[in-house]
Formats: C-alpha cells, sequence, structure tokens
C-alpha cells in the first residue's frame, strides 16, 4: 500500500504513518498545519467535519488525475447594457495580449489572467 501524491513525508514518515493511524487501502487522511487555534479549526471545519467528510466522499481507489484551467474569460455581461463583470473573481486581471481587445471594449474575447485545479 502506498500514499498517494504526498510529497511532504518521506517513505520512512509515510511507513510510520500507516503503521501509527493503521491506514488502510480505501481509507482517506487529511492533514492540517498550521499553528493551533481558532482560525485553524474553523478553517478546516473541525476534526468532526474532516471525519464525516472522509466517510462520505467513497474516493476511487486509482490516483486522482488534475487538470489546470487557464484561459478563463474575463468578463460576463451584455453588450446591449454596457455592463460588464469580473467573471472569475474581481482581482483578475486580463491578459496582457490582450490588452489591446479590451483598450477596443472587445470584452468577449478578453481572457483572464486566472486559473484552476480540477
Amino acid at each position: 500500500m502506498e500514499i498517494a501524491h504526498c510529497e511532504v513525508f518521506s517513505a520512512a514518515e509515510k511507513a510510520a504513518l500507516q503503521l501509527k493511524l493503521k491506514i488502510e487501502e480505501g481509507d482517506c487522511v487529511f492533514f492540517r498545519c498550521g499553528q493551533m487555534g481558532k482560525s485553524l479549526v474553523k478553517f478546516s471545519g473541525g476534526s468532526a467535519f474532516a471525519s464525516q467528510k472522509c466517510k462520505s466522499l467513497r474516493l476511487p481507489l486509482k490516483p486522482w488525475i488534475f487538470l489546470w484551467v487557464t484561459d478563463f474569460p474575463c468578463l460576463n455581461g451584455a453588450r446591449k447594457k454596457n455592463k460588464w463583470n469580473a467573471m472569475h473573481h474581481p482581482f483578475t486581471r486580463p491578459k496582457a495580449e490582450d490588452m489591446s481587445l479590451f483598450n477596443e471594449k472587445n470584452f468577449p474575447d478578453v481572457r483572464a489572467e486566472a486559473y484552476d485545479v480540477v
């Protein structure tokens, strides 16, 4: 058995974790790091939430394959009303190579300097 996609722990640490936590095939283990306090517990949803989430996820045993999504449209809106809003989030800027489109007010073709992982 192998702890997949974990580059934080050495092989010896992974083996020790498997023994200590009695990790078996199909188990899901989450780690959280930071100074213990209200913000860390609140951010991670607390251990009860994580435990419940693990049981309900029913994750596949095969490795996950992550995909980077790029070239999001920067703005979303209506030409007739000439009202445009950030599509991804308001702190995303247009790609440098699309600034001429932005300056020409060709907003539907402007891509955002943004990405997501799915």
